[in-house]
């Protein structure tokens, strides 16, 4: 173990890095080298370089011999060369990931602007009507809350919600949005999408509007997600991606820090868009559009795919995600040598 960063007093990264090392001991019997890319099922890879650990954001990072970051050479998406089963990401999600909301943040009404917009082009041009919304990391409630008010449709006598139902594994995450929103109270799911059997999860009802916030580049087995996904839809239902960032979109952004930070975010997989779109297009969800969206306050990628059991993927967008990652990934290289640099990003931005 070598710690890159430790901003915080010795006592409490001792108890940070005991809790870590605890975790990945309880679970290293059932941990796995992750051979097979999630895009494209290549097991042909190279090594990009180490995978910075997070245990507090801004204040703590370290890297290990056994985990590093590796490059599909089919499609150059880079994934994790270590995972761990379900439960290891649940506890550090809980305990060490310390991205938890404190109130409502604008940033988050905004990306529920943006969501909401995208759904309602869809939904118009189709001319239909959204009906039900789940959402994958639903966080502290806001698109929840938003859609809900936003889609509600009043007659003479009185109104219809669309049904709202969420997903977060963090539980002061739940918490709050519950406090916040108490129309959400039942509505939210305290665990990993993983964990929950969608099958199970609506009875009578399937859904028309599915939104993953910030969470299928941290899902083990997102082939398989989608896929069950795909089976609690409406005929026409639309599937938003909201990604803060793919691996080609951070040579959009003005600020350099974006190039510098992208591969120490915690995730399991980081595609790029067309590697995103062919992974989809795999798994029934057609491309519809996308979003890039680079401010101070708000940066991402909202991408927009339609529910389509006809459509096949395009061998072409794995020839186009691997030009793009090979160009990004080589500024990723020039920009890593200025290690200085790149934990003055970690410490001030995280």
């Amino acid at each position: 173990m070598k710690i890159l960063l430790n901003k915080l007093p010795s006592k409490k990264a001792d108890e940070l890095i005991n809790f870590y090392s605890g975790l990945k001991n309880k679970f290293l019997g059932e941990s796995k080298f992750n051979y097979e890319c999630d895009v494209c099922g290549s097991k042909e890879y190279t090594v990009l370089g180490d995978d910075v650990i997070r245990l507090s954001n801004t204040k703590l990072y370290l890297t290990e011999d056994d985990q590093k970051l590796i490059i599909c050479k089919r499609c150059g998406c880079v994934r994790k060369s270590l995972v761990f089963p379900d439960n290891f990401y649940y506890d550090f999600l809980n305990y060490l990931y310390n991205i938890v909301p404190c109130s409502i943040d604008k940033s988050m009404i905004e990306k529920a602007k943006l969501r909401a917009q995208m759904c309602i082009d869809y939904f118009q041009e189709n001319s239909l009507h959204l009906k039900s919304v789940l959402e994958i990391s639903c966080y502290d409630g806001v698109t929840l809350d938003f859609f809900r008010n936003f889609f509600k449709k009043k007659t003479s006598s009185e109104t219809f919600y669309p049904t709202t139902v969420g997903i977060e594994p963090t539980t002061f995450a739940v918490q709050f949005a519950m406090k916040q929103f108490p129309h959400l109270k039942g509505k939210i799911i305290n665990d990993l999408v993983e964990n929950v059997d969608l099958q199970k999860l609506t009875h009578d009802y399937k859904f028309d509007t599915i939104i993953s916030s910030y969470a299928l580049r941290m899902v083990l087995d997102p082939k398989k997600i989608i896929s069950d996904i795909a089976k609690k839809l409406s005929h026409q239902a639309i599937f938003l991606v909201h990604e803060g960032s793919f691996i080609n979109s951070n040579m959009l952004s003005l600020t350099t820090q974006q190039l510098f930070r992208q591969f120490s975010q915690q995730k399991i997989n980081y595609f790029t868009n067309h590697g995103l779109k062919y992974l989809m297009e795999s798994n029934f969800f057609k491309f519809y559009k996308q979003v890039f969206h680079d401010s101070d306050s708000l940066q991402g990628v909202l991408m927009a795919f339609k529910y389509n059991q006809k459509v096949k993927a395009d061998e072409k967008d794995l020839e186009l995600s691997k030009e793009a990652s090979n160009l990004c990934l080589s500024y990723w290289r020039t920009f890593q040598k200025d290690k200085k640099e790149f934990l003055k990003y970690l410490e001030n931005i995280g």
